[in-house]
This record gives C-alpha cells, structure tokens and sequence, in this order.
C-alpha cells in the first residue's frame, strides 16, 4: 500500500514483517512489529493511520509517523485477507477468507455493517470516490454496497449474469441501527 502524498509504501509479509519504505529513495524508515505473518496493509487517505492484518482475525492501527500501536479491531471470524479505507470519511473496511465484509469507523472502532454473503475469500474491497459505495471482490463475483442503506446494489457473476437490487440472493445485517448515520 501507498501513501496518498507519495511520500511511503508499506509492505506486508509472510516473515512478520510490515516495512515502510521511502518512495524518494527506496531506503527504510521504519518497521511496526507484527507477531504473525502479514497478510495485508493499507493506507488511510490523510496518510496518518496505517492498518495491517495477519494470519490472526484482527485488524490492527498504527500510527504512521511513529508506527506506534492505535487499536486492534477484532470480530471476524476467520483470517483477514483485504482491507481498505475510505478515501473521505473515517471508515474502513475489511474482508476475510469466510466471506465477511466489515465496515467500521477507523477512529472509534464501531462496526456499521457486516456483509456475510460471500461464498469465497474476499480478496478485494474499495470504496468508491464519494465513499457512499464499497465494492467487493470474490473468487465467483464483484458486488457493490450501497454504505447508506446496507444493500447490495448488484451482484455480477463470473459467468457475467448481473443481479439488481439482490435483497433476496444478499442478506445482510446491520451492526448500528440508528438510521440517522449517514455516511460521506
């Protein structure tokens, strides 16, 4: 992953290492201790947050300057394979290899929505520019959520058929009730 200003990489890996670099002139800057192997890392769009998975369920944020330790997310159930991080707003999300999308607010740690119905490992999540849709990636499909409501907008499968508006294939549960959260 990499700094919106250009100014770092961050890399994952399986030797527990998570490592920025300086995109000027490739040197270190810094390590952040992991205890497990890394599986993914992400940026938020300030540059301030850095977040990391490994082979455990949790989500944990660093602050990238110092790349001391924020917080620890933990409520998947299975090891976390794709993050991302809205590119206005506080929100982030996450997706793991039982199918499970999180998405939270990196700076309370509330959980907004959990989307539960991929049948693969999520291998990909984004938001979208405005950041009132999250896109997600499987092995059989790419599906986009509408982050207002909690819906799955569509639903296209590898064989190229599109479902619209998938309440009835897409089940969903919604974490924060309060139908006043709107999210930009």
């Amino acid at each position: 992953a990499h700094s919106r200003d250009s100014k770092f990489l961050v890399t994952a890996s399986a030797d527990c290492t998570v490592i920025l670099w300086d995109l000027n002139n490739g040197k270190k800057l810094r390590e952040i201790p992991v205890s497990y192997q890394a599986n993914v890392c992400a940026v938020s769009d300030d540059s301030d947050v850095i977040a990391t998975t490994s082979t455990e369920d949790f989500v944990h944020m660093w602050e990238a300057k110092s790349c001391d330790p924020l917080v620890n997310f933990q409520r998947h159930s299975a090891s976390i394979f794709s993050l991302g991080f809205s590119r206005r707003g506080q929100l982030f999300a996450s997706g793991s290899t039982n199918g499970e999308i999180f998405v939270w607010n990196h700076a309370t740690g509330d959980v907004r929505f959990l989307f539960a119905r991929h049948r693969t490992p999520v291998l990909a999540v984004s938001f979208s520019q405005d950041g009132q849709r999250l896109v997600s990636i499987d092995r059989e499909s790419v599906r986009m959520w509408d982050l207002f409501t909690g819906h799955c907008i569509f639903c296209r499968d590898t064989k190229g058929k599109i479902i619209v508006g998938s309440d009835d294939v897409e089940e969903r549960e919604q974490i924060n009730h309060d139908d006043s959260v709107r999210f930009t």
